[in-house]
């Protein structure tokens, strides 16, 4: 209980203190760079290497959840280089993050995840169910409209969230996708 009353002390803190936000993600990106690159030895030293990409507030146990943001133990950021070996990685996976980056930050992305992942590696992305999406926001529900009001409200850069997400996609043509797959795995050989 007490840990919980602090915990959104310090949220409140962060939300009204002018730079305090900067401050702590500052600080989460040294101090979490650090722990990442600490646990991901102790990871390779077992031999069982799993990213959890853009994991927030979710955990999975035996895996090294990352995020840029501080509500993640570890700090990687999968827009970047990824400060780990080759053919090391037998599991990465992301949910709720693919449609959050820009285009050629999702070529990275691929890129070093077929860089990192052992010939053998799975690499998992979870994203929203497009459809799904786009039919809520062509029948202007409610949920949409107020995911539309709050995107708004903090200045996003898009404010029409489904539609960003398929455009990610609608201008992407899938050869490309292929296209950083072989790159990965000839340049790998």
């Amino acid at each position: 209980m007490r840990q919980g009353l602090a915990l959104n002390f310090g949220r409140v803190l962060v939300r009204r203190v002018p730079g305090l936000r900067s401050c702590v993600i500052l600080v989460h990106r040294v101090v979490g760079s650090l722990k990442f690159r600490a646990a991901y030895r102790d990871a390779y030293a077992r031999g069982d290497v799993r990213l959890h990409i853009g994991s927030g507030t979710v955990r999975l146990d035996g895996w090294l959840n990352t995020d840029i943001l501080p509500t993640a133990p570890l700090f990687l950021d999968a827009t970047r280089p990824f400060p780990v070996k080759d053919n090391s990685v037998h599991y990465i996976f992301c949910e709720q993050f693919f449609e959050h980056i820009r285009r050629h930050a999702a070529f990275l992305f691929l890129k070093e995840s077929f860089r990192v992942l052992h010939p053998e590696g799975i690499l998992r992305i979870s994203t929203p169910d497009v459809e799904a999406l786009a039919r809520e926001y062509l029948a202007r529900s409610e949920r949409v409209r107020l995911l539309l009001e709050r995107n708004r409200r903090l200045s996003y850069k898009y404010d029409r969230y489904p539609t960003s997400l398929t455009r990610l996609f609608l201008r992407t043509p899938m050869s490309a996708f292929t296209t950083v797959r072989c790159l990965s795995r000839c340049s790998a050989r």
